[in-house]
This record gives structure tokens, C-alpha cells and sequence, in this order.
């Protein structure tokens, strides 16, 4: 009898927004996960897969399945890589400079954010780029860019969290910072300002933007920059507090 071990891992997409990950050892199914995939273009589809089977990895203690997860991810990058460089998909030029294949640094403590805090999305994402544990930025995320959403609750997967707003997975390299009220206010503080519906015309270049107070009025109840008056009480959603650099976090 032949003591030779068949090991396999079947990756399928589902028409439901679903990825599903199945690894298997001489035709018996020895670990399963199913994820939401990241994508809808197809071109990216080794992503939602390499994203699969890392988690399948963290899911099944054999450590035969975790080497089997790292030589299969290593095949997947090189795959994408080829599928980047690829001349018979010219629109996929758009991406280069943006993929990034080596873990970006985790900068931010992972008790910085909590669910119910409003937080302010960055409006520097790019597509296809990947923010902190696994995490990648798709283009349905875009109408989130620049806009202050609520977290909803943790996910199962590492510091990341869900939003109200919106299904996907957000990690906090995703978010520029919390919003809190604003208090009392200080030279140096970051605020966002509201709306264009809200602001006076000469006002209104600097909606739903962050600005820095540089200093306040004669009388002390406008703020002030680059030498345009804001109504400290009236014009602002919030305080922006960015998340500390990782030479100041503990």
C-alpha cells in the first residue's frame, strides 16, 4: 500500500460576493473558509485568492497547512505580478506603482480606534494598494474616500474593522483619524470643516476639508487660516486626532 499523501487547495468565486478556500488531504476536506472577496474584476481575483488562504492558514493548526499557504501565496504574488506586467492588458498600467507585494508597516496601535468612533476616511487611496494586515483597497470603497463614517464593529480578521456605511473591511491605515468635538480649540489643532451648504461664500474653497488653525481672531471666537475667519462654534464638524507616529506609540 502506497503511503503517498495527496494535498490539495481548491479556490472558487462565488456569484454571491463570496470566496471560498477548501484544502484537502487524499480527497478528504481537512479545513474550509469562506471570506468576502475584495473585487469584482476578475483580473484581481488571485488577490481574494491569496487573501483565502492565508486565513485558511491561521484557521487550521497542522503546520503542514500553514507551508503549504505560504508556498501557494508565493505562487499567486508571482502570478499577479505577470498579470500586472501582462501587454495584453494595457489598462492594468494604471496599477503599477500602486501594488504593493511586501507588508506595509502596522503604524498605528491597534486600540486607536474603536467601534462607534466617527473617523475620517483618507482621500489618498488608491486602488489596489494594500493598507496594513492584508488589506486591500477596491474601487466600490471609492465613495468613501474623504468622508467621516462610522465603525461599526471588529472583524475576525486582525486590527480591521466594518463600517455603517459600508461592507468591506477597512483597516486603520485606511482612516486619516478620528473625529471627536471639538472642545477647546488650540493653535496647531486640525479641524474639518463642514459643508459648502453651511459656509459663506469666501468660506466655501475649504469645505469638507482639514485645516489647521494657525491662530485666532482679535476677539478670540473665529479661527483663523490662511487669513480667512471660521466661527469656531459653528463651522466645523469636528477635531481631527490623527493616530500617533510609531516612534510616540507605546
Amino acid at each position: 500500500m502506497s503511503n503517498k499523501i495527496n494535498e490539495s487547495l481548491v479556490i472558487r468565486r462565488r456569484p454571491n460576493d463570496r470566496m471560498i478556500a477548501i484544502h484537502k488531504i487524499n480527497g478528504q476536506t481537512v479545513g474550509r473558509i469562506e471570506i468576502k472577496r475584495y473585487a469584482t474584476d476578475a483580473d484581481v481575483f488571485l488577490t481574494g485568492a491569496g487573501h483565502a488562504v492565508e486565513k485558511l492558514a491561521k484557521e487550521e493548526a497542522p503546520s503542514a497547512a500553514k507551508d503549504l499557504a505560504k508556498a501557494l501565496k508565493k505562487e499567486l504574488d508571482e502570478g499577479l505580478e505577470r498579470i500586472l506586467n501582462s501587454p495584453e492588458r494595457p489598462h492594468l498600467a494604471t496599477l503599477r506603482g500602486t501594488w504593493n507585494m511586501s507588508e506595509p508597516p502596522k503604524a498605528t496601535p491597534p486600540d486607536f480606534y474603536r467601534p462607534g468612533d466617527k473617523v475620517l476616511v483618507r482621500d489618498d487611496l488608491k486602488n489596489a494598494a494594500r493598507y496594513g494586515c492584508e488589506t486591500y483597497f477596491d474601487s466600490p470603497m471609492e465613495s468613501c474616500k474623504g468622508k467621516v463614517v462610522a465603525l461599526k464593529e471588529k472583524t475576525r480578521y486582525e486590527n480591521s474593522f466594518s463600517i455603517i456605511e459600508e461592507g468591506y473591511k477597512w483597516t486603520p491605515e485606511m482612516f486619516a483619524g478620528k473625529i471627536v468635538p471639538c472642545g477647546e480649540l488650540r493653535e496647531g489643532d486640525e479641524v474639518l470643516v463642514k459643508g459648502a451648504d453651511t459656509l459663506d461664500t469666501y468660506q466655501a474653497p475649504y469645505a469638507d476639508k482639514v485645516i489647521r488653525i494657525e491662530h485666532f481672531c482679535a476677539l478670540g471666537c473665529c479661527v483663523m487660516h490662511s487669513g480667512v475667519a471660521f466661527d469656531k462654534e459653528k463651522r466645523f464638524v469636528g477635531k481631527l486626532i490623527r493616530p500617533p507616529k510609531p516612534a510616540e506609540s507605546k
